[in-house]
């Protein structure tokens, strides 16, 4: 089976997380270099909690992404 990184949202702990997918691996890999507190803008369409149902959340395919 295919793998794709993804980028999981914390959201407050009643709520379900938003899971950001990446169209390119040059995003992922960036992705990747992600820390914890770091400040992100991104950029993409929602894909509500049905797509990816294998995991649980709200899911994001993402255009675009920065650190701040």
């Amino acid at each position: 089976m295919n793998t794709r990184q993804v980028l999981e949202l914390s959201t407050s702990l009643d709520q379900l997380p938003i899971i950001c997918f990446f169209k390119t691996q040059s995003d992922e890999y960036d992705a990747q270099k992600l820390r914890e507190n770091d400040i992100v803008t991104l950029k993409g369409v929602c894909l509500g909690t049905a797509e990816y149902s294998y995991v649980k959340g709200v899911k994001i395919d993402v255009i675009s992404f920065s650190k701040n």
